[in-house]
């Protein structure tokens, strides 16, 4: 017998896009973190330095729409993480400077939550950096987008993939998610724990696996392309490697590209656009 006629047939391969919403103008922790990245890397990247001044702009970075009306195109829709800032916890330094600073509770963003439930997206909450371990912090965070997006967010990723394999996927059981999409790699891509599949996630504190949270792996983000790769022939061949192992495991993941990197400030959209091809080419779902 053949392995269809034994195991059933091979799965679609699929892979969730996603945006995570770190910022929505230029802010002063945008340029110290920024500049931050410059010192410690020693760069003589004339680029980096050029992308450095421009910050001083005060530019805006609301791209939604023309993401929205690009993947309407590919026939796709994406899941958008936003961060729900809760002021009882995030008041120390480190958050202040390490957290998204944008309130949610304005009118302009309950339009755009609208809106993209019209266009069939989804919304997810994108946890502060902190919360990774507290249980109190997470569930303020989700009852604050859920009271604003007035529906249940099953959805997230960790700001910064800060995690915790033994706290975190507990605390998040515990605040009603669904889907994490943490695990990945912040510096890099490629399937960490050689994962390209969605399974359920371990709890450590009940040495079991849950029953209703489960984890989609983060194997391509847009950063992992640009800072280390200097072309954009590079870069492609990288998002087709991406896209090949995906086809060949027939294996699900999640691939996020920042709302702010449309801006032509950045111009990181042309990549997007490539990969938006590559899944219609390949007839990834």
């Amino acid at each position: 017998k053949d392995a269809d006629e034994i195991f059933g047939p091979l799965p679609k391969p699929e892979i969730l896009l996603t945006h995570d919403i770190d910022y929505i103008k230029t802010t002063l922790q945008m340029r110290l973190k920024y500049f931050v990245k410059i010192i410690i890397t020693f760069t003589s990247n004339n680029k980096m330095l050029l992308n450095f001044l421009k910050l001083f702009k005060n530019t805006t970075f609301w791209e939604f729409n023309k993401i929205i009306e690009l993947e309407k195109k590919y026939d796709k829709t994406s899941v958008w993480n936003f961060y729900s800032k809760t002021s009882k916890y995030n008041i120390s330094p480190k958050s202040w400077l390490l957290n998204p600073s944008y309130n949610i509770s304005n009118k302009k963003f309950k339009k755009l939550f609208n809106s993209l439930r019209k266009s069939k997206h989804k919304i997810g909450l994108h946890q502060s950096y902190e919360s990774y371990n507290k249980y109190k912090v997470m569930k303020l965070e989700k009852l604050k987008i859920e009271s604003v997006t007035e529906e249940k967010v099953k959805i997230c990723r960790q700001h910064w993939l800060h995690f915790d394999i033994f706290k975190t996927w507990s605390i998040q059981e515990a605040c009603g998610f669904e889907l994490d999409l943490s695990l990945g790699f912040n510096d890099n891509w490629g399937f960490r724990n050689s994962s390209a599949f969605k399974c359920p996630a371990w709890l450590n504190n009940k040495e079991e696996f849950s029953k209703s949270l489960f984890s989609l792996p983060l194997i391509l983000m847009d950063s992992h392309l640009f800072d280390n790769y200097k072309t954009y022939e590079k870069r492609t061949e990288i998002i087709d490697r991406v896209l090949d192992e995906i086809m060949v495991t027939r294996g699900n993941a999640s691939i996020v590209w920042h709302q702010r990197v449309f801006n032509p400030e950045y111009g990181w959209d042309k990549e997007y656009k490539y990969l938006l091809e590559g899944m219609k080419e390949r007839e990834i779902l």
